[in-house]
């Protein structure tokens, strides 16, 4: 059998990925299984080449397939809609099945707005994808029979991640991949991607976490870690992103993870761009992955008012914030904040609050949500989903959209939101001594930084 894969067409809101655009590893595990099980499988890579509607569903067809995977986020869903119906009027006969964050957070729903759409994966499809075109029974699969939508849409979840082939990268434009990766935030390109643990049990408000591997955390042996590091090193690549939500939940896992890449003489550069909890980390764990070759990651602050924290049940204070932040600076790390304006409770002397601890804190950047969007799945899209009853505004389900603000407290206006957003912008990215800081410790990468960094401003109109 003949499976397509597709990343979502071209689209605005696809060209905020590709600064440090990456193989899409959900994607990559689900090929490999597929392949490993004996299906015929291809990817049409419509992102990376910039393919609109009509050029992804040519280029699909012409590979005369019998299934077809379809893969997006929110702010994707609505152009992945319109492939999926493209495909199925040219090819009726053409099985077309939806996964992804956006899709397991709602199934039945995407069912529904997308006729063209067979069936639907729920949570994790490494292998339920495959069951479904081998027409193996599997829990996380809804289809449609006899114009009624069937099946366990008890999300499908791997339990030993080490029983997962590699992702499979050969199926992707390695050398496009590698040149993405030089304007990105990355210390030593080409630079690319791994994951080593699924899951989160914390409960923040504004996650979705069936469509990000769950509640349950499993993580993957540090002996296999490394061994995936190892392929990437020699596939030519510098540096490594690990994009876990949680790489440092079993601080002793991390720990190994570090000695085995000391012991194999990797000599790579490390970075956690998806961030780390500041109540998993300690001065002892921060040293050994400096040693190792780390050198920046992320802290999530959201806000710096301890009520705000306990409204979205964080689970952590502003003083375990301040506490990492000056722990992982004294290591040497390059550190950045996450920030999110607006979240429930929030009033302007609270988003001050904000704006002072980062003046303290002195983070070596910052990345400010103007809005919390309020992401299907999550307890906060539980709140106010009524508003979103229609597929005309998914396109703004972005923590990056500034024109279209999803969500407001009641002790804010959207004015303010705006406001404080543009205001943590300016006080930190328009000081010279920050440039300078930046450039006397990593001249050639703060270079590509700046450019990056003064070319969004421009497009948001905030120089």
């Amino acid at each position: 059998m003949k499976v397509i894969f597709s990343t979502p067409p071209y689209t605005s809101e696809a060209e905020t990925t590709r600064i440090g655009l990456c193989i899409p590893l959900g994607l990559g595990y689900i090929c490999a299984v597929a392949r490993e099980r004996g299906l015929d499988v291809e990817v049409v890579d419509a992102t990376l080449l910039k393919y609109d509607v009509k050029e992804a569903a040519n280029a699909i067809l012409n590979k005369n397939p019998d299934f077809v995977g379809l893969g997006s986020y929110t702010a994707t869903i609505s152009s992945v809609y319109e492939l999926a119906n493209e495909l199925k009027r040219n090819r009726p006969d053409l099985r077309i099945v939806g996964g992804g964050p956006h899709i397991s957070a709602l199934p039945e729903r995407t069912l529904r707005e997308c006729p063209a759409f067979d069936a639907v994966i729920i949570g994790e499809g490494d292998y339920a994808f495959s069951d479904y075109c081998l027409g193996k029974k599997s829990n996380g699969i809804l289809y449609r029979k006899d114009g009624k939508i069937m099946g366990d849409k008890t999300p499908a979840f791997v339990s030993n991640l080490d029983d997962l082939p590699l992702p499979a990268r050969d199926l992707f434009d390695i050398e496009a991949y590698k040149k993405c990766s030089f304007p990105s935030y990355v210390k030593d390109p080409p630079a690319t991607n791994i994951t080593t643990s699924r899951g989160c049990p914390f409960r923040c408000i504004y996650c979705c976490k069936i469509g990000s591997g769950g509640t349950n955390f499993r993580a993957r042996s540090a002996q296999s870690v490394v061994n995936e590091m190892k392929v990437l090193r020699d596939m030519g690549f510098k540096e490594i992103e690990i994009v876990d939500d949680n790489f440092t939940f079993d601080m002793n896992r991390t720990l190994e993870i570090c000695k085995l890449i000391k012991e194999q003489n990797l000599h790579l550069s490390f970075s956690l761009p998806n961030g780390i909890r500041v109540d998993r980390v300690n001065e002892s764990l921060l040293r050994e992955m400096r040693r190792s070759g780390f050198y920046l990651l992320n802290f999530g602050l959201e806000c710096a008012d301890n009520e705000v924290l306990r409204r979205i049940k964080k689970g952590i204070t502003v003083e375990q914030v301040e506490k990492s932040v000056n722990l992982a600076k004294k290591v040497g790390f390059s550190v950045g904040l996450f920030i999110i304006i607006g979240l429930p409770s929030s009033t302007p002397e609270k988003e001050e609050k904000t704006v002072d601890f980062v003046k303290r804190t002195n983070p070596d950047f910052i990345g400010v949500a103007p809005c919390p969007t309020p992401y299907p799945g999550s307890e906060l899209w539980t709140e106010v989903n009524d508003a979103f009853d229609g597929n005309d505004k998914w396109q703004y389900f972005r923590h990056s959209y500034v024109d279209k603000l999803l969500y407001r407290p009641e002790g804010l206006t959207f004015e303010q939101m705006k406001h404080y957003h543009d205001k943590l912008y300016h006080n930190f990215y328009k000081r010279p001594i920050f440039w300078l800081k930046q450039f006397v410790k990593h001249p050639f990468w703060t270079a590509r930084r700046m450019n990056i960094l003064f070319s969004i401003a421009k497009a948001r109109k905030f120089l």
